[in-house]
């Protein structure tokens, strides 16, 4: 494997196979799938349903769209889930 320029706004590194010519980049784990949130606030999303705050008030709260705060419940009851 060598260099081979980078991917995206964060600048991922791309890296190329020397035998078939393929390039991949090493894109980083996300503890919660594809939702690109920062983890404090999904940490934030998990302690207001805790305390039983409304979906919408946590929308107006945290900034998040309604659709990702809905997607926080299933993906806490998966293994790849992060322990809060």
């Amino acid at each position: 494997m060598k260099k081979a320029g980078f991917f995206g706004k964060t600048r991922i590194q791309r890296y190329q196979c020397k035998q078939c010519g393929k390039t991949h980049s090493e894109i980083p784990n996300r503890p919660f799938d594809d939702h690109r949130i920062p983890l404090e606030k999904a940490v934030q999303i998990v302690h207001l349903m805790v305390e039983g705050v409304g979906i919408r008030a946590i929308q107006r709260l945290t900034g998040i769209s309604r659709p990702t705060v809905l997607a926080r419940p299933s993906l806490l009851g998966e293994d790849k889930a992060v322990s809060v």
